[in-house]
Formats: structure tokens, C-alpha cells, sequence
């Protein structure tokens, strides 16, 4: 009984040792893939002189429940959305591990959470990101196989007109959080 009893209490103790790794090692994979994908869309504009998904230069667009626009064309496809192709040559730019859980069943790139990163480029040119998007959306993040794999209520409205001076692009990660900035973990490169 004493034996059983001490590693219990060993158990006990190391528990929340491991959860906390745990939640270290995503938070650092987070930060690995967002700055990944930064580097993937700047290589994407060099190469084609525009942003991914780019159909507009007249306000900045954020990408969350929709960063399969940006992140399908980074993979080598040659996606079509308003009538445009965005990689004609089908040249692949990011290389991220695929499995059942990533991308989603709608083709969004999502953090060891399950929620879709944010994406935001500046697609004025005017030197300053401006994240700024005008809904509220309740998101749960499909497998392929249709099983939960994430979900959020994200408050978009807090992401509304929060402007990053001399910043061209970046990538955020919600960090398996809802409605909470700072963001965990948000890259960007000058």
C-alpha cells in the first residue's frame, strides 16, 4: 500500500509537469510554422510581385477562417478564386506537414490548437498592416474524415483597425484561445 501510495503522489506531482510541456511544445511548433508561412509569402511576392490571394490593393485583408486562399497557392496549387489563378506556376513555396487534421476538410492551415491562423499582408503598400475584418464567427475545424478537430468563437471585432507600423506581412496564432489578444505568437518581418 505505501509503495502504491508514493507513486501516486509521484503521479500526482509530475502531471503538471507534462501538461505543461505539452503546451510548451505547441506554442513553440506555432511560432515555427507561423514564421514558416511568413517566410513562404514573402518568397510567393518576390516571385509574383503581389501577395497571395491578392485581388485588391485598396485595404489590407485578414485571413482567418479563410487562409486557404493564401495558403493552398503557397503549397503549389494553382487555386482560383474570382477568376484569377494565383500560382500558374504551380511552384511550391511552402512545405508544411500534411496529416488527417491538417489542412481542415475546407483546406485552411491550422496551429497545433486546431484553429485556422491569421493571416494579413499589406496589400495597400502604405508600410503599416492594418488587421481589420467586419464579422464574428463561431469556427469548428473539420478533419477530412469530418471528425472536430478545433474550435472557437472568435470576436473579430477585436481584431478590427489594430494597425502594425512598418510591418509588410504577418502570421498569428490564437494559441487555442477565443476572443484573447495578444496573440500567442505573431510574426513579423520588416
Amino acid at each position: 500500500m505505501l509503495v502504491i501510495g508514493i507513486i501516486a503522489i509521484l503521479a500526482g506531482l509530475l502531471f503538471p509537469v507534462i501538461i505543461g510541456m505539452r503546451a510548451r511544445a505547441k506554442e513553440k511548433q506555432a511560432a515555427a510554422e507561423t514564421r514558416t508561412i511568413l517566410m513562404a509569402i514573402k518568397a510567393y511576392r518576390q516571385e509574383y510581385g503581389k501577395w497571395p490571394a491578392q485581388i485588391q490593393a485598396t485595404q489590407d485583408t485578414t485571413y482567418i477562417t479563410n487562409n486557404w486562399l493564401v495558403i493552398q497557392p503557397l503549397l503549389g496549387s494553382n487555386v482560383v478564386h474570382d477568376g484569377r489563378r494565383f500560382n500558374p506556376k504551380n511552384k511550391i513555396f511552402l512545405n508544411m506537414q500534411v496529416n488527417t487534421n491538417n489542412p481542415d476538410d475546407v483546406g485552411n492551415y491550422l496551429d497545433p490548437w486546431g484553429i485556422p491562423y491569421v493571416i494579413c499582408m499589406d496589400e495597400k503598400e502604405d508600410n503599416t498592416l492594418s488587421i481589420s475584418t467586419n464579422f464574428i464567427s463561431s469556427y469548428r475545424a473539420n478533419n477530412t474524415s469530418g471528425r472536430e478537430i478545433g474550435k472557437t468563437n472568435i470576436n473579430l471585432v477585436s481584431l478590427t483597425n489594430y494597425p502594425m507600423p512598418s510591418v509588410d506581412a504577418g502570421v498569428a496564432s490564437l494559441g487555442g484561445t477565443s476572443n484573447t489578444l495578444p496573440w500567442n505568437s505573431w510574426t513579423e518581418l520588416p
